[in-house]
C-alpha cells in the first residue's frame, strides 16, 4: 500500500469513527479531506453522503452518491442509500428505482428488500410492501425492522392480529426495540384492549429513554 493510500485509508477510519459519534460536521471535513487528497476515492464520496443523509441534507447526500456510482457504476450500498435519500425527499418512484439497482446487483441485499417495502408502504401499495418484507425475512429471520414494517403494512390493511404478530416476532428478536411496543400499542387499542395498549405504551417509553441515554 503506498504512502497516500495509507493516509486516506486513515482519514477515512477518522471520518467514520466521527459519523459513528454522530459528529458529522467533523466526519465531513475529513471525508473532504479525503476527497481532496484523491477525488476517485469512490468510499469518501459514500461516506460523505451518509454524513448529509444523517444531517438531514438530501440533496447534499444524492449529490455525494450520485459521485460515488459514477465511479463505480456496481456499488450497492451506494444506490440502497440514495434510495433512502430520495424516499425521505417523498419521491418513492425514485427510490424505489435505486433499490431494484441495488437488488439487480445484490439479490441477497435484505435491506433493500426491506427499504423498497417502505417505499411502496409510503405509495400505499401494502400488499407490495408484505412482499419485499417478506422477502427481506427469507434472507435474515432476525431483521427486526422488517418485522416491525410488515406489522405496520398489515396493520394498515386492518389485520391488526397479523400486526401483532410481527410485532411480537420483532420485540422477541430485540425486547429493546422501542417502535415495536408503541405500534403493537396502537394495535391493541384498535382491538379495544386498551389496558394492554399502555402497558406496551409504557415499554415503549422505557425504550426510548434508554435510546436517548
Amino acid at each position: 500500500m503506498d504512502e497516500q493510500k495509507k493516509k486516506i485509508d486513515e482519514i477515512i477510519k477518522e471520518g467514520n469513527s466521527f459519523l459513528d459519534r454522530k459528529l458529522y460536521d467533523e466526519a465531513i471535513e475529513c471525508y473532504t479531506e479525503a476527497i481532496n487528497l484523491d477525488p476517485n476515492c469512490t468510499d469518501a464520496y459514500f461516506y460523505r453522503g451518509n454524513a448529509y443523509y444523517d444531517k438531514g441534507l438530501y440533496d447534499k447526500a444524492i449529490e455525494n452518491y450520485d459521485k460515488a456510482i459514477e465511479l463505480d457504476p456496481s456499488y450497492t450500498y451506494a444506490y440502497n442509500n440514495r434510495g433512502n435519500a430520495y424516499r425521505h425527499k417523498g419521491l418513492y418512484d425514485k427510490a424505489i428505482e435505486n433499490y431494484d439497482k441495488a437488488i439487480n446487483l445484490d439479490p441477497s441485499f435484505t435491506y433493500a428488500y426491506n427499504n423498497r417495502g417502505v417505499a411502496y408502504h409510503h405509495k400505499g401499495l401494502y400488499d407490495k410492501a408484505i412482499e419485499n418484507y417478506d422477502k427481506a425475512i427469507e434472507l435474515d429471520p432476525n431483521c427486526t425492522d422488517a418485522y416491525n414494517n410488515r406489522g405496520v403494512a398489515y396493520h394498515h390493511k386492518g389485520l391488526y392480529d397479523k400486526a401483532i404478530e410481527n410485532y411480537d416476532k420483532a420485540i422477541n428478536l430485540d425486547t429493546s426495540y422501542a417502535k415495536a411496543y408503541f405500534n403493537r400499542g396502537i394495535a391493541y387499542e384498535n382491538k379495544g384492549f386498551t389496558i394492554t395498549a399502555l402497558e406496551n405504551w409504557s415499554n415503549f417509553i422505557r425504550g426510548a429513554i434508554k435510546i436517548s441515554w
